[in-house]
């Protein structure tokens, strides 16, 4: 069988010789960084399977997109029942302006122990520029919350696009 590489030292390339001796032309290659292992399989249906196995494998799983443009978001946010729009920004922020309908929890130090209280729905995320946000969909997400969004940019680039934001002094 196969020696069993020790990563991340080398990349391991799988490859399933057809016969013998293309088996002894892939023991051969030598690459930079890179460990060809090599297996002949019999019978011949086995590779097959194998490969079509193989390529099933190595496709890539369709993941849905988390961080949003402003008029994503919006429209993710507008057809989602029961969603929370999270305002990770400072109270002084969030005094000067907001998304309608965003409920506030400041992303400092404790911003992970203040999420217990939080409903485990679908979170919409934003902050001022997108860095903090981003830390705290990550947060979210390690505490075991599935669907988060986050916005791409920010506030910031939500009233660049020319959306709707509640200026009214809190």
């Amino acid at each position: 069988m196969a020696e069993k590489p020790s990563l991340p030292n080398f990349v391991l390339v799988s490859l399933f010789a057809l016969n013998a001796h293309d088996s002894k032309i892939l023991r051969a290659t030598k690459y930079q960084n890179v460990k060809v292992v090599s297996w002949e399989i019999k019978p011949p249906v086995l590779k097959k399977y194998l490969f079509v196995l193989i390529v099933l494998s190595a496709c890539s799983v369709e993941t849905e997109k988390v961080v949003l443009s402003p008029t994503e978001f919006q429209t993710k946010l507008d057809k989602t029942s029961e969603a929370i729009l999270l305002d990770v920004r400072r109270p002084d922020e969030i005094s000067v302006d907001r998304i309608e309908n965003s409920q506030s929890i400041v992303f400092d130090d404790s911003f992970a122990n203040k999420l217990e209280d939080l409903e485990h729905k679908t979170i919409f995320v934003y902050c001022a520029s997108g860095k903090r946000s981003a830390k705290a969909a990550k947060i979210l997400r390690d505490k075991g919350y599935k669907n988060v969004f986050e916005l791409e940019g920010g506030l910031g680039a939500w009233k660049q696009a020319g959306l709707p934001v509640d200026n009214t002094q809190r």
